[in-house]
């Protein structure tokens, strides 16, 4: 019997994020690019931050 685990996995939608989450997991800023490189952090920015 062939397991279909992974391949069921692969169906479910991802979890719904905000932008500004999926920002602060994903996002990394270059050291050519910016002046503040490595791992985005919207607390720097916190006019990008949706109010809640």
């Amino acid at each position: 019997m062939v397991d279909l685990s992974s391949y069921n996995a692969g169906l479910r939608p991802d979890s719904i994020l905000k932008v500004s989450d999926w920002a602060d997991e994903h996002r990394i800023l270059s050291q050519t690019a910016s002046s503040e490189p490595g791992k985005f952090r919207t607390d720097r920015t916190p006019y990008l931050k949706e109010p809640t």
